[in-house]
């Protein structure tokens, strides 16, 4: 079951920093619409985000 635990709109042309325990991922603009919706799934290790 997944959950939605938070809610952050941004921008068009702002990227996304995602933290997981210690490592981090930058989400560019163009990357972000590949992580939406339904089937939009983080990589392993970053299945439980500590901050965005």
């Amino acid at each position: 079951m997944k959950t939605l635990c938070f809610f952050l709109p941004i921008n068009e042309q702002d990227s996304l920093i995602i933290t997981a325990s210690r490592f981090h991922m930058t989400l560019k603009p163009n990357d972000v619409a590949n992580y939406t919706g339904d089937c939009g799934q983080l990589p392993r290790g970053f299945q439980n985000v500590t901050s965005v």
